[in-house]
């Protein structure tokens, strides 16, 4: 195991350049503090600037920023070129072995919060990742997320994201669960 070399063979699993137009289906629930909310929508993404063409993203933003784009295609929460890795391990995630890489924020993306992150899960043999997460304490509020890929072709996206707030002592009826899901993934060279 090579932290750096997986790290890069990872980003460059993710950066591959995508068609022209991305389409797919994006599933949220959300749920706490007195609210539940379900939506559904397919969103088409022009791939060279991201923009959305079709479709309405939810109503239920996650993300680990305020400026987190709708367009989990091309913009995704977790974004390789935010974190370098410091470290390699092998352990195991969701009952299947991985390799488990430290991260910590290069402080070198605009919107990045430097540090959402700190576990990236590779397959330890293609080295393709399965899942970015985050585990933040700050008393009296705690946060976990999580952003799982799934290979669609020969292109890796995000396959779910998950955000889960916690607040304890004073802030005990802090309580939000936020999940989306991207599925039904459409590749295109011609505008929708």
């Amino acid at each position: 195991m090579n932290a750096t070399a997986d790290y890069d063979a990872a980003r460059a699993a993710v950066s591959r350049t995508l068609p022209a137009y991305v389409s797919y289906t994006v599933t949220s629930h959300a749920t706490g503090m007195g609210f539940s909310k379900d939506e559904a929508s397919t969103i088409v993404v022009r791939s060279r600037d991201g923009k959305i063409v079709k479709g309405t993203p939810p109503s239920v933003k996650i993300g680990s920023d305020a400026s987190y784009s709708d367009d989990v295609a091309n913009h995704a929460p977790f974004q390789l070129a935010c974190y370098r890795a410091t470290g390699a391990r092998l352990t195991s995630f969701d009952g299947r072995p991985t390799e488990a890489l430290s991260l910590e924020s290069n402080r070198t993306c605009e919107h990045d919060r430097h540090g959402d992150f700190d576990t990236l899960y590779l397959d330890p043999t293609t080295r393709d990742p399965l899942a970015a997460v985050g585990n933040q304490h700050d008393d009296p509020v705690s946060a976990h997320l999580e952003q799982r890929y799934a290979r669609t072709g020969s292109f890796i996206l995000p396959s779910a994201f998950d955000v889960m707030v916690k607040g304890s002592s004073f802030m005990f009826w802090l309580n939000v669960t936020a999940h989306q899901t991207y599925t039904r993934y459409a590749f295109s060279n011609a505008p929708p």
